[in-house]
């Protein structure tokens, strides 16, 4: 008696491994980042929608800039925006509100004032932790309200 050799279970149990450690691989994956996040006070940000489009519409037709950049003081992260105008000169008397959020959590992003600096830099003496980081920023001047929104990262 000749049996011969059958591959078809040993490809099922492979075929359910791989299922398996997908699976579980997704899931520890999942719980690295920590899952879905709930953006806070989202009815509130909908309601406020019209006005934070109009904004983002006036701010681009301002071609005004807001450049951020970090530096490193002994062990201390501060935070400079530069505010330029159209034709890349400081605007120094305006008055800047920035909100600083983390895109991955859903924490309250509660907005602070920027202390003016020299030549259109403003600045804040925040400790920030290491990661991607959502700026928004206002800026009040000449009568004229701008926003400027860009994502940066903390190294």
């Amino acid at each position: 008696m000749n049996k011969s050799f059958n591959i078809y279970p040993f490809l099922v149990i492979l075929l359910i491994t791989i299922t398996m450690a997908g699976s579980l691989s997704m899931l520890w994956i999942v719980k690295q980042d920590g899952g879905a996040q709930v953006v806070d006070n989202y009815y509130q940000k909908s309601l406020a929608w019209n006005e934070t489009a109009a904004l983002k519409t006036q701010s681009l037709k301002l071609k005004w800039k807001a450049i951020p950049s970090i530096t490193h003081v002994k062990n201390t992260k501060r935070l400079y925006v530069a505010l330029l105008d159209a034709t890349n000169q400081p605007i120094t008397n305006a008055k800047a509100t920035i909100t600083l959020s983390q895109p991955h959590k859903s924490t309250v992003a509660l907005p602070y004032l920027l202390q003016s600096g020299k030549n259109g830099y403003f600045m804040d003496v925040s400790n920030l932790p290491l990661g991607y980081w959502d700026i928004a920023a206002t800026f009040e001047a000449k009568n004229t309200r701008f926003l400027a929104e860009q994502r940066i990262k903390i190294n």
